[in-house]
């Protein structure tokens, strides 16, 4: 096994495993409580105007993101989801009917034209083989689908926490660099909401 099929599967087998315990909530995505999930959904959404904006959320899990943005009164002009996991794709559907989810990968499959904004959150927080490499992948080709820009999230080295094995904790340090060297110098890192994890704005330059 390759490691981005590696990649797949640890992700499909995690993801699976969380929401068959949990059902649907912020647990089901394994975050850590409904606290954490919605203070990192407010600090992706505070990378611009939102309203009336294009959205494609990538790794969309059960569609908690949108139902996030309706709830503070945000109405993107379009919004779409995609996951490589089909059993949460299923449940985002039936949450969230008046959204559009598919099944996807986004370095196989490219959502039809390109849209404002971009965001992921939580989809690098596993530890996988050759995690940077495809990492910078999947933030190149969510720079490369974005109009105005990219906003991700990642556990971060800087915790003050004892770290769990089996997540992946990012240096800050090195995600700006990779976005500075390779995608735009028009960026934001915001490490000022929770102490282990930190968010990054990446705008077109």
């Amino acid at each position: 096994m390759d490691a981005y099929s590696e990649y797949r599967e640890i992700n499909i087998v995690h993801f699976n495993k969380k929401i068959k315990q949990y059902k649907r909530g912020a647990k089901a995505v394994s975050y850590g409580s409904e606290g954490s999930q919605k203070i990192r959904f407010e600090v992706l959404s505070e990378i611009g105007n939102l309203n009336g904006k294009t959205i494609l959320d990538v790794g969309c899990g059960l569609g908690d993101f949108y139902g996030f943005l309706k709830n503070k009164g945000i109405e993107p002009k379009k919004y779409v989801g995609i996951d490589i996991n089909p059993l949460m794709i299923s449940k985002a559907k039936k949450n969230y009917p008046d959204a559009k989810f598919f099944v996807g990968d986004l370095l196989k499959i490219i959502p039809e034209g390109r849209f404002d904004y971009v965001f992921q959150s939580g989809i690098f927080n596993l530890v996988f083989q050759k995690w940077q490499k495809i990492t910078y992948k999947i933030l190149t080709q969510m720079y490369n689908l974005s109009k105005i820009g990219v906003g991700s999230n990642f556990l971060s080295t800087l915790t003050p926490f004892k770290k769990d094995k089996n997540s992946y904790y990012a240096d800050p340090n090195k995600i700006i660099n990779f976005i500075y060297t390779h995608l735009s110098k028009n960026f934001v890192l915001r490490h000022n909401y929770k102490p282990n994890d930190f968010t990054v704005y990446i705008y077109k330059k």
